[in-house]
């Protein structure tokens, strides 16, 4: 360690849990973090190493420098756990009036967070009411569940991750898991639940509608936000149901949107989940909201980020020919580059053909 740097003693066990929550080997997490694997050993061993190498590692990890220190370090903090699950009486106005988050005042500035597989910070363009307006859905405790729904690649995920990073000092847990791959349930819940426990607990087991209670009670208990991303790979196609094997996703969203719970789960999906419309209605426990196409204006402002040469009525026929979407618009803006060096008037003069991935979208 260099002369002058201060050193810190790392949780070695809280380093590799972390590390392996990742699914990362100890050289992926040197590479992550720009250090060498003999620190990465140091600091999974628990021995001293200099608190920037420290603040790399926790960066690589997205998690806060005192999540990884031992907790007889000065600047270390407790890995939030949560509590057994404990009676409670329900007023029958859609939300307990005694449930209550023990705790949670003590642990308020040192949150669980795993959103490594969210889209980093984005600027959002024409989303600002639709923005403030799920945000307050979000921190309101009588929300359960939102759903964000809308064509593909219009821009759920990204309000969603938007949402989270602004609402997120108002949860003591926050999890995101990206669903694209159509995990099994079972799978997502044990990791979720791993997570949950501050990375402390074994990985859960049982059959879905045990893990489902369990996760729950623990939302009975800790202010937890959760999303969903890409529900849609779950259900088939064009159809008001799930692919074969999939249904048990259906008793988590029931159990979530219809359970009094402290936590808000959010929801991205181009189609609406069976359950859906029974649990919406005159309550503001369930939300939809559908994600539509940009204005002219938002989505000009996309094409002038990627040095579209044309006047805004150009750019905005461009607009209009996408119907707004975002992912359309940033793949016919790497054409027109391409093709036409960034001139719309020779695109739209030359025939606008969709380029294959928009077509997919």
């Amino acid at each position: 360690m260099a002369k002058g740097r201060r050193g810190v003693q790392p949780n070695g066990d809280a380093v590799r849990r972390r590390r392996e929550a990742h699914g990362w080997s100890r050289s992926v997490l040197a590479e992550n973090a720009a250090l060498s694997e003999r620190v990465i050993d140091k600091a999974e061993t628990g021995r001293t190493i200099d608190l920037e190498s420290l603040s790399a590692i926790a960066s690589a990890l997205n998690v806060e420098n005192d999540g990884l220190l031992k907790i007889s370090d000065p600047l270390a903090t407790p890995v939030v756990q949560p509590r057994e699950p404990q009676s409670s009486k329900s007023t029958g106005t859609g939300r307990p009036s005694d449930l209550k988050s023990e705790g949670a005042e003590s642990h308020q500035n040192q949150p669980v967070r795993y959103w490594v597989t969210a889209p980093s910070a984005v600027t959002l363009h024409g989303r600002d009411s639709e923005f403030s307006a799920l945000a307050e859905h979000c921190r309101r405790k009588s929300c359960r569940i939102i759903g964000l729904f809308g064509q593909g690649g219009i821009g759920k995920t990204a309000l969603a991750s938007a949402v989270m990073r602004a609402v997120a000092d108002d949860f003591e847990f926050l999890y995101w898991h990206d669903l694209r791959n159509a995990p099994p349930l079972t799978e997502v819940l044990q990791h979720c639940l791993y997570v949950l426990s501050g990375f402390q607990s074994s990985k859960q087991t049982g059959d879905a509608g045990n893990l489902i209670l369990d996760l729950v009670a623990h939302m009975r208990q800790r202010r937890t936000l959760l999303v969903l991303d890409n529900f849609e790979t779950m259900m088939e196609a064009g159809k008001s149901s799930y692919r074969p094997g999939y249904a048990e996703y259906g008793l988590l969203i029931a159990k979530l949107g219809e359970t009094d719970h402290l936590g808000c789960v959010v929801l991205t999906s181009r189609e609406k989940p069976p359950e859906w419309t029974l649990m919406e209605g005159g309550t503001h426990t369930v939300v939809s909201h559908l994600v539509r196409g940009l204005n002219n204006s938002a989505g000009a402002q996309i094409l002038k980020q990627r040095r579209m040469a044309g006047s805004n009525s150009l750019l905005y026929k461009v607009v209009r020919l996408y119907s707004g979407n975002p992912a359309a618009l940033k793949h016919v803006s790497a054409q027109i580059a391409e093709v036409y060096l960034g001139d719309v008037d020779a695109f739209l003069k030359g025939g606008q053909r969709l380029p294959a991935k928009v077509q997919d979208i």
